[in-house]
């Protein structure tokens, strides 16, 4: 006969809390898009002013209780903060190049979710076809994030230029659903919350019955059919209640914030200068104002503990600190993909674009021990201010194009040398793509004419029989 015993054990568990789910929401904003949402939070919770010119006392009070002392480690907003400012960088680059004039027009230009997805598919190393079906896909895409065309459908579209089946397109497409935002490109709602679950730690509290009522509950519990959903799956209340809630708090419609919008300017959110023999990363400090839990009403609420007509302050004061931890946990993140991306790239701020290093999302996602649709949210509409210019986080990520005895080079490094070439050329004599092609093999670096001819385009080059042509229309 086996006895009934009872057994206490320690373990490690990951939950998507509001907090986690703020931090998240914090982390795809854009520097303006944080500030608007810091202002309308000021202008709605009480509990929250700003510290600007306020003294250290904000930053720890004498009397508190434990829940207090949990948040008083994350009161500051304000990360370390350096000695220099943004009036220390220049706007143009100091190479005089004028490579960033595509980037102050992708500033100022609307992004849209294929935008977003084609720069991820351009990452991720795949082959001409794959890249092809990706393509495809991505252009299939609604503004919601949802792929209304079919696999046969794709493969059909391709042929007779590529010949493809519809497995080949499966699996170009799981490529896709793992890209950021978290649940794109699936066919249905059903498909689209089992991606997002799926990206869960498997400890998350209530994944597995999430997951199962995604995959066949989802027209019950939108019917309230709660009780039926329970019995099938054998769900107590509590864990049903658990499972309910994960799911509430997906994003039914991924694509649907993904997109850019249009800014007047940019506003670095980290700042980047050689100093003490290093390149080192900041967070910008005027991208977000310091701000601090009002001390007065804090206080205020401690001597008054079980005054119920005080649970709406009650509820402020813990958004408030939500909001400031999550702050925290975005300069954090901010900084750890900065500063591993810098670290990468020393060579480029040392010497210059022909000396940038590939560097892929997945790269940058194992040394940091996160996922790549972090990073690439992490990446997404932000900027560092460097004395190389302003530079989109994005602008340092690029595939690796071969370059002999195994050392790789960036497409950026490569386009760098494209335009070198074409800007010492012979006016009269410019070089054709194929030239540039065979220039570029002597030097080690295997690029073939078409490739050659994607990279001159965007850099706004025209041809070599155009550039003879304006060439012999100015004499």
């Amino acid at each position: 006969m086996i006895k009934p015993s009872l057994q206490l054990g320690l373990g490690q568990q990951l939950t998507m809390t509001p907090q986690l789910r703020q931090a998240l929401k914090l982390l795809q904003l854009s520097a303006l898009e944080l500030q608007e949402n810091l202002s309308d939070v000021l202008a709605s919770n009480v509990m929250l002013e700003s510290a600007e010119n306020e003294s250290e006392e904000w930053d720890s009070e004498p009397d508190t209780t434990e829940a207090d002392a949990d948040a008083a480690d994350e009161s500051a907003t304000d990360l370390d903060v350096p000695d220099f400012d943004i009036e220390d960088y220049p706007r143009q680059r100091a190479d005089g190049a004028d490579a960033d004039a595509w980037r102050d027009r992708a500033a100022a230009a609307e992004e849209s979710l294929q935008d977003y997805l084609l720069w991820q598919l351009d990452l991720a190393r795949l082959t001409p076809t794959d890249f092809a079906i990706g393509s495809m896909l991505i252009d299939s895409i609604d503004d919601n994030g949802y792929l209304r065309t079919g696999a046969d459908e794709i493969a059909a579209e391709l042929a007779p230029e590529i010949s493809v089946g519809a497995n080949e397109v499966e699996a170009v497409l799981h490529r896709i659903q793992n890209f950021d935002p978290l649940g794109v490109g699936a066919r249905s709602l059903s498909e689209c919350l089992t991606l997002q679950l799926t990206a869960h730690a498997d400890e998350t509290p209530g994944k597995a019955a999430a997951l199962a009522i995604a995959e066949k509950y989802l027209e019950a519990l939108a019917a309230g059919e709660h009780k039926r959903i329970q019995s099938e799956l054998h769900l107590n209340d509590r864990e049903f209640a658990t499972a309910e809630a994960l799911i509430h708090a997906l994003d039914p419609h991924p694509g649907a914030s993904a997109g850019g919008t249009a800014a007047d300017y940019v506003v670095p959110d980290v700042l980047v200068r050689h100093d003490n023999g290093r390149w080192q990363c900041r967070v910008n400090r005027a991208v977000a104002p310091r701000l601090r839990i009002n001390p007065l009403y804090e206080r205020c609420l401690r001597d008054h503990r079980g005054d119920h007509a005080q649970a709406p302050l009650r509820a402020q004061l813990e958004e408030a600190r939500w909001l400031l931890r999550s702050l925290r946990m975005r300069g954090e993140t901010l900084i750890k993909v900065a500063s591993a991306i810098v670290a990468h790239q020393q060579d480029f701020f040392d010497f210059g674009e022909e000396a940038m290093k590939p560097l892929g999302l997945k790269s940058i996602a194992e040394r940091l021990d996160m996922h790549e649709s972090t990073i690439s949210r992490v990446c997404a509409n932000k900027w560092m201010a460097t004395p190389r210019g302003m530079l989109e986080f994005r602008y340092f990520f690029s595939n690796a194009v071969s370059g002999g005895d195994n050392d790789d080079q960036s497409g950026t490094a490569i386009r760098a040398r494209i335009r070198k070439l074409i800007a010492a050329e012979n006016a009269a004599k410019p070089l054709s793509d194929n030239r540039i092609s065979a220039v570029l093999k002597s030097q080690g670096v295997d690029v073939a004419r078409r490739t050659v001819a994607k990279y001159r385009e965007s850099l706004s080059i025209p041809p070599s029989h155009q550039r003879k042509q304006t060439h012999a229309e100015s004499r």
